[in-house]
C-alpha cells in the first residue's frame, strides 16, 4: 500500500502542470488535498488490494485531509458527486485507506473521452461540513 501512496506523490510531483495534478485547498482548519486522474496509473496488485478497477475509462479521485495546524491526516467523512456539463450526476462512494501515518479518501468515477466532470465533495468532520469544488477534463487511457 504504501508503494500507491509513493505513486500517488510522484505522480503529481512528475505531472504538475497537466490537468490532473494534486491540488490543494484549504478548508477551515483543514488543508484539503485532491486529485483525479487515471485508474491505470496504479499498479494492478494495488488495485487488487484496494478494490479498485483499472479501467481505461474510470478515473480514481484521491483526497487528503491534513489539520492545517500540525499537518497530520484526518479522520472524516468524505462524500461527493461528479457531474458532467450536461448535468449527468454520479455519485462518489469514498472507501478509507489508513496507514498509520497518512489517511486517504478514495473513489472512482467512469468517464467519457474528454469529458468534463465538475466534483462536490463534502468533508465532514462531525462538527462541520466543509464543501469542494473543483473540475477536471477527462480523457480515456490509450492503454
Amino acid at each position: 500500500m504504501k508503494f500507491f501512496i509513493k505513486c500517488c506523490l510522484c505522480f503529481s510531483l512528475f505531472f504538475s502542470g497537466f490537468s490532473f495534478a494534486e491540488q490543494m485547498k484549504k478548508l477551515g482548519k483543514y488543508d484539503v488535498h485532491y486529485i483525479a486522474f487515471p485508474s491505470t496509473f496504479v499498479q494492478p496488485q494495488t488495485a487488487k488490494a484496494l478494490g479498485l478497477k483499472r479501467r481505461n475509462n474510470m478515473a480514481l479521485v484521491n483526497i487528503s485531509v491534513l489539520d492545517s495546524q500540525s499537518k497530520k491526516g484526518q479522520k472524516v467523512t468524505v462524500t461527493g458527486f461528479a457531474k458532467n456539463l450536461i448535468g449527468h450526476h454520479k455519485e462518489l462512494t469514498f472507501i478509507e485507506v489508513d496507514e498509520g501515518n497518512a489517511i486517504y479518501y478514495m473513489a472512482q468515477v467512469k468517464h467519457s473521452n474528454e469529458e468534463t466532470l465538475r466534483f462536490t465533495i463534502y468533508v465532514d468532520d462531525g462538527v462541520s461540513k466543509q464543501e469542494l469544488k473543483f473540475q477536471n477534463k477527462m480523457y480515456v487511457d490509450g492503454n
